[in-house]
């Protein structure tokens, strides 16, 4: 059996650390064998917000999502969060709908320094297998992850009509991608 982690953030912008912070970690498993689904964590970070930018309070997750200030405030530490979240993923295969910024921009630098295998971004790999779903950008086809899902799923299982766009919810989405990417055999996972 090979595990494969699918992590979606939600974080204070798109600049990537240290402008920018993780609000939000969700974290999910595929298994290639059985082609199960698991969620493995979600949290969202606590920080104390009283002193942030206005950039971070006005923030695009706080604006567009059911996350909050408050919440936030009243978040898991950050400390503890980071440790889980490094631990799980340690050694392991790792990936997200866009690994690059997830990953490039946040998780593989400090204060995270997550060590974990890559497997194949999915949202990459979705643009290969589908390109015309996708847009050229950034020298590779891409999309964003609702057009994918919408088209791979026009019955809508995962009743989106009523998701939050919170990290655990948009990393189940990526999960079910990179289920469907390998069960027809679009990906090629370890």
């Amino acid at each position: 059996m090979t595990k494969i982690f699918v992590v979606d953030t939600e974080t204070t912008g798109l600049t990537g650390y240290p402008s920018d912070l993780v609000l939000e970690v969700g974290v999910m498993s595929y298994d290639t064998e059985s082609h199960a689904i698991n969620q493995e964590y979600g949290a969202v970070i606590g920080y104390d917000t009283s002193e942030w930018p206005k950039k971070w309070t006005d923030c695009w997750a706080y604006n567009n999502t059911s996350l909050s200030l408050d919440k936030t405030n009243d978040g898991v530490p950050f400390k503890e969060v980071r440790d889980t979240v490094c631990n799980l993923l340690k050694g392991n295969y790792a990936t997200s709908y866009n690994r690059k910024f997830d990953f490039n921009q946040f998780l593989d630098h400090e204060p995270w320094s997550v060590q974990c295998l890559k497997a194949p971004c999915i949202m990459l790999s979705f643009g290969s297998a589908y390109p015309d779903l996708c847009s050229y950008n950034h020298h590779a086809q891409a999309c964003s992850q609702e057009i994918a899902y919408n088209a791979t799923f026009p019955d809508d299982p995962l009743n989106l009509s009523v998701q939050t766009h919170r990290a655990v919810d948009d990393a189940t989405v990526a999960a079910w991608l990179l289920r469907h990417l390998h069960e027809n055999h679009k990906i090629e996972l370890p």
